[in-house]
């Protein structure tokens, strides 16, 4: 969850630079990927046919609880991934508001 988190925070600064690819991956690539390994390790989420080499594979019959096209929706909107991700996390898990913080004041200032 942490590293969803710093990806958040890194993505964000490298969008307020004008860096948008490397913040589309750091956003709505890699923290994504952290959203999906959170899902394989959670107990209470039934993976149907996990892959066990490519998490992506099947998510959508398996998780529906995951806004994908909320988390990941396209590279001219990297201030509302981070939002999706932010909500998505801090609805699921206690988040620390040490990161969570910076992390909101950074979308604001991207938005």
């Amino acid at each position: 969850m942490n590293e969803a988190l710093t990806n958040l925070f890194v993505g964000l600064h490298r969008e307020l630079r004008g860096e948008r690819l490397t913040a589309f991956r750091f956003i709505q690539v890699y923290a994504v990927n952290q959203l999906l390994a959170l899902l394989a390790l959670d107990p209470d989420v039934d993976l149907v046919l996990p892959d066990p080499y490519e998490t992506t594979r099947r998510i959508e019959r398996s998780v529906a609880e995951v806004p994908l096209a909320a988390v990941m929706p396209g590279y001219d909107a990297n201030a509302a991934a981070a939002g999706a991700v932010l909500a998505w996390l801090e609805d699921r898990y206690a988040t620390d508001p040490a990161l969570t913080g910076p992390v909101r004041e950074l979308i604001r200032s991207c938005g």
